[in-house]
């Protein structure tokens, strides 16, 4: 496993808050390294407790991951450094080792009371998979979740066709959520995601608009040589 050091001045700067340049690297490199120990803890307890999934088992989405990772590792890295995936592992590694209980899915207002079955919420590795792959161009086929009849690909955007509420919708009630599965298909260098027969296929370009397709809006603004980009999801 790798090690991480904070040399004694990078410390004294970051705890006085005015972390800068120098440093970034170093906690950046840290917290990734801790995002791979999350991943593999929630694969090896899944392993272990096999709950019951619609979906392919969980080393399909891993070896997908792989894949991509052995093709184009800046994909990799730039998917599972997406600031959700380190919130979802600790709520999926929660819910594994505790009761079965629902939790809310990502993008579900806090207030709503809705609830997803565990299988959907494991079922985001797929979908971490899936955009990977995506961005990667590879040939892939993989099942993952349709929250309420839309289907989300983390840092990529959400597949919502006309009439389709989608997971952010307001919610009636308290409950479970409706959630089936659709399949992510890539074929050369295109992407397709079919909802039980009804196939929306994706731009080539996969942060442009198209119909039933949502893409991230991103900003990005350039002052004097420093650049902030913000994925608006």
């Amino acid at each position: 496993m790798k090690r991480h050091f904070l040399p004694a001045h990078l410390l004294r700067t970051v705890t006085s808050g005015m972390a800068g340049e120098e440093c970034m690297p170093v906690l950046v490199d840290a917290e990734y390294s801790l995002r791979l120990v999350a991943l593999r803890a929630v694969l090896d307890t899944v392993r272990r407790t096999t709950p019951a999934t619609p979906l392919a088992d969980i080393d399909e989405a891993w070896d997908l991951l792989v894949r991509v990772d052995e093709a184009a590792p800046e994909i990799v890295w730039m998917v599972l450094a997406y600031p959700h995936v380190g919130t979802w592992a600790r709520s999926v590694l929660r819910r594994l080792r505790g009761p079965a209980t629902s939790a809310q899915p990502a993008g579900l207002p806090a207030s709503t009371g809705a609830t997803v079955p565990l299988w959907a919420e494991v079922g985001y590795l797929h979908a971490l998979a899936a955009s990977a792959a995506a961005r990667a161009g590879l040939t892939f086929c993989i099942r993952v979740p349709a929250v309420r009849g839309a289907v989300s690909l983390p840092t990529l955007g959400l597949v919502s066709p006309p009439g389709v509420p989608g997971p952010a919708a307001p919610a009636n009630a308290a409950g479970p959520v409706p959630v089936a599965t659709a399949q992510v298909i890539g074929a050369r260098s295109r992407v397709e995601v079919d909802l039980d027969g009804s196939v929306v296929p994706l731009p080539a370009a996969l942060d442009d608009d198209a119909r039933s397709w949502r893409p991230i809006r991103s900003i990005r603004v350039v002052q004097g040589g420093a650049v902030l980009a913000v994925a608006l999801d």
